[in-house]
């Protein structure tokens, strides 16, 4: 929206930013534009501001941190002068309605790049740039330092574990790491991933018909967000999870106001995937409280009608709880039904496991542990059996 803004020429604007120190440097990319700063940290009427600075009509100023008396001095001034004023984080708490409110300054794609290739290389840039999602320039800056400064090295994997070091929570989103460590993943996740996997992250893939949303559905203990930190890493972008029970407020309106904030700020961080767990915990088709309702619509409008590359994830243990609108085409793409492990598949699963745990001296009795970590319905979990081995392992080394 600042791009937009710039580009049209209006006379105030405000916005955010968690890099004041690279700014100018946004502003100047966006708008083709030298910008000049106004260094006052207090914007007055009668002066003129403007006039101070011998520059031709079209310019563009901006203010850090400024503390406004009067936003319609400023805005008349700058329409006398043909001239766009940006006020950056500004301090006054007064609601005005008079600047243009272009939200947060993000960092444009193509100066992202600019300033990647300058750490770590043009070949690397591509991959790399993903997990940028959302961070300022000072932050991609300060990754790639922590990132040599630890590791050794700016790899696509160092640069990964930094970020997920380095991430903040935000409101209503929580930054989930995506080192599964690992992971055997079943025949429907692995073919999502060949075919739209790498259409949600392909260039070229137009927004129309890049991927919306997943529902993983199972009973529990198959692994559903687990999957979803294997897709995540598997596609090489970060991960958010979506805490719903944190946006209720407190008051009339406070609910809204934090779903609304927290759906702009995943996009901000695109591309990324969002993973809203346990939906049924917070969205059924019975429920009748006005306030989830309200989130639900919320979150309906926003999945039919965002643009941004955000891949949505659900996961559930009982699709029937669920109202049909929440998961229909256009908002979720695919529903995968993870299946309990045959007996052969979890002889597979504890060999494998043994081996990237390097416990295969131990030989333990895998067909075993298959046995005692079947559920009294004669169900295999990747849960139990993960439980179980762990648990043998234990046992074996202390003896």
């Amino acid at each position: 929206m600042l791009k937009k803004a710039l580009k049209a020429d209006l006379p105030l604007i405000t916005v955010t930013t968690r890099d004041t120190v690279n700014i100018s440097t946004v502003l100047a990319y966006l708008s083709d534009k030298k910008p000049f700063e106004l260094e006052d940290s207090k914007l007055v009427p009668s002066v003129d501001y403007f006039r101070a600075h011998i520059v031709p009509p079209g310019s563009l100023f901006f203010c850090v941190g400024p503390s406004v008396d009067d936003y319609e001095y400023l805005y008349e001034q700058a329409i006398e002068h043909e001239s766009t004023l940006v006020l950056v984080n500004p301090v006054s708490e007064d609601r005005n309605n008079v600047s243009f409110d272009a939200g947060e300054a993000g960092v444009p794609t193509g100066l992202m790049t600019k300033f990647l290739i300058e750490f770590i290389g043009e070949e690397n840039t591509p991959r790399v740039s993903r997990l940028f999602g959302g961070m300022t320039i000072k932050e991609i800056a300060e990754v790639c330092r922590l990132s040599s400064s630890n590791y050794g090295d700016l790899a696509v994997e160092s640069i990964s574990m930094t970020i997920q070091e380095y991430r903040q929570p935000l409101i209503g989103l929580q930054p989930v790491c995506t080192d599964v460590g690992y992971y055997y993943p079943s025949a429907p996740i692995t073919n999502w991933l060949e075919e739209d996997g790498r259409a949600f992250i392909h260039k070229d893939c137009p927004q129309e018909i890049r991927p919306r949303g997943l529902l993983l559905t199972s009973i529990p203990g198959l692994g559903k967000t687990m999957a979803a930190k294997y897709i995540a890493s598997t596609l090489g972008i970060p991960l958010y999870r979506l805490e719903l029970g944190s946006l209720l407020g407190r008051y009339v309106g406070d609910s809204e106001k934090n779903m609304r904030n927290a759906l702009q700020l995943i996009a901000q961080h695109q591309p990324c995937v969002m993973l809203i767990d346990e939906v049924e915990k917070y969205i059924t088709k019975t429920d009748n409280d006005g306030v989830s309702n309200k989130l639900l619509a919320q979150l309906l409008w926003w999945l039919q009608e965002h643009k941004a590359q955000v891949l949505t994830i659900f996961t559930c243990n009982d699709k029937d709880k669920l109202p049909p609108e929440l998961i229909r085409p256009g908002r979720v793409d695919e529903v995968i039904n993870l299946q309990p492990l045959t007996i052969t598949q979890g002889v597979s699963f504890i060999h494998w496991l043994i081996h990237h745990l390097d416990m295969e001296e131990l030989n333990l009795d895998v067909e075993g542990l298959v046995k005692s970590s079947m559920g009294s319905d004669g169900v295999i979990t990747h849960a139990a059996l993960t439980s179980g081995v762990h648990k043998a392992v234990r046992r074996s080394l202390v003896r």
